[in-house]
């Protein structure tokens, strides 16, 4: 039925939780579709995967953006030249694809920029040659979403500039606001909604208290992992860490392969071969974790991924469920597990507190900017409530509830979370004061003379 709708007019608004298959509405629509498919997508290493999931079976499609070299972008352009029986801007590669390009990947600032895809583009809808257009997590076009970027809203005006195309835009983190956005941001009249449930049932969502005396350091994570690490036999298994920082995910990589985990790091600071080197080597099983920036993993599909650990608290809500999320695509037990530690927590909600005031300062209260940021912060609230210890209650149906459902009764308890399981543990380490020095130079000697921590 989903794949269905992008053969009619009508636009299509697809709400499908993390691994249910939100990518093959559109991918399986654009290959039946006469012409080719546009997808936009905001990060250059969800456009890579997808590729290379597509390339393995064999389907013709091309990646165009700042990282793809000029003598493949121009191949690109040739193809959908020849495509269109237009003539080619220069000789084609001796190696390319001769077969007719179904699926065009890009980035939003990529077909608004007035660059030569852009205007190419603009004749091939005159041609009548474009198919479908869909916009890949949809909800960063929504100043209400937890990854709003501005690139996104360049695309506002895309039902003007290409009227009788059809639109299918998927995200998997939306709540009823953020749909809403997205329909107004896109210019959707009365698109079909698509809206399946959050729940995702194989994945059980942990939370463990790391407590460090008085800080937060890598020395109690580094117990409450390998804790789990060996309750869940997780040697040999595919799993990402997310970490804070960049140079978090040095330190931690480091540290696990020092007890002999396969492990590699990720980050947006390391060159385009240095990241793409590691994501291959992660996606081929020449090693076993990668530990990341958020910079890897929106859109990231693989399927054995059997757990996911948050080495420091998200930034929202939905961060955290995309994250956990990339756990257990095929169906099987996975596990998402948050190390959650008080000091880090009042840490991210001063960080969320001191980013909300300079851009009010900055933008003023009326600006989108800020407006999102008191967004942000807000579902940090929700999200230190999910994972938190103070008030224990189920952290599926918090996160569920955040979504607008409500939780199936059919679980056992094992397999839904630490409450249900009534699993209570707590780690100390004895390490550095990494987070906790700098929150107490940042907000002054007050807090320090008034807590039974110090």
């Amino acid at each position: 039925m989903y794949i269905s709708m992008c053969f009619i007019f009508t636009p299509v608004l697809g709400i499908l939780p993390t691994g249910a298959g939100k990518s093959l509405v559109y991918q399986l629509a654009g290959l039946i579709r006469p012409g080719f498919t546009v997808v936009v997508t905001p990060l250059l290493s969800l456009s890579k995967n997808q590729i290379f999931n597509l390339h393995r079976r064999n389907i013709p499609a091309q990646e165009y953006n700042s990282a793809v070299p000029w003598a493949v972008k121009c191949d690109t352009l040739n193809r959908l030249r020849r495509d269109a029986g237009l003539p080619f801007v220069r000789p084609r590669m001796p190696q390319s694809d001769q077969r007719e390009l179904k699926l065009l990947y890009v980035t939003p600032e990529g077909i608004a920029s007035g660059n030569a895809l852009s205007r190419l583009l603009d004749v091939l809808y005159r041609a009548g040659r474009m198919g479908l257009l869909a916009i890949d997590e949809a909800h960063c076009i929504s100043e209400w979403g937890h990854d709003f970027r501005d690139a996104y809203k360049q695309l506002n005006g895309i039902r003007k500039r290409w009227p009788n195309v059809p639109i299918c835009a998927t995200t998997a983190t939306a709540t009823l606001r953020v749909a809403e956005s997205i329909v107004t941001g896109l210019g959707l009249q009365n698109p079909h909604r698509i809206n399946t449930s959050f729940d995702r049932p194989n994945i059980e969502f942990l939370s463990v208290n790391c407590v460090d005396h008085p800080n937060y350091d890598t020395c109690s994570n580094r117990d409450a992992f390998f804790y789990y690490y060996s309750k869940y036999q997780w040697q040999g298994k595919c799993g990402i860490i997310y970490t804070d920082s960049r140079a978090d995910t040095v330190e931690v990589s480091t540290m696990l392969q020092n007890h002999g985990v396969r492990c590699g790091y990720y980050h947006a600071g390391l060159k385009l071969d240095e990241r793409n080197l590691t994501q291959n080597k992660w996606e081929e099983a020449f090693i076993d974790v990668i530990v990341a920036t958020t910079a890897f993993g929106m859109g990231i599909d693989k399927q054995d991924v059997r757990f996911v650990v948050m080495w420091a608290i998200p930034r929202t809500v939905e961060t955290y469920y995309q994250m956990g999320g990339r756990a257990g695509r095929d169906g099987r037990p996975s596990v998402a597990l948050t190390l959650y530690s008080d000091v880090f927590a009042t840490w991210r909600e001063w960080q969320a507190s001191e980013e909300c005031k300079n851009s009010r300062k900055k933008h003023g209260a009326l600006s989108e900017k800020y407006r999102h940021k008191m967004v942000k912060k807000e579902s940090l609230g929700t999200l230190l409530s999910i994972v938190g210890h103070r008030i224990p209650r189920c952290r599926r149906a918090t996160v569920l509830e955040y979504f607008g459902e409500a939780k199936d009764t059919k679980y056992q308890s094992g397999r839904c979370c630490d409450i249900c399981s009534n699993e209570s543990l707590v780690f100390r380490g004895q390490g550095g004061r990494k987070h906790f020095n700098f929150f107490l130079y940042m907000i002054g000697p007050s807090w320090c003379a008034n807590s039974q921590q110090c």
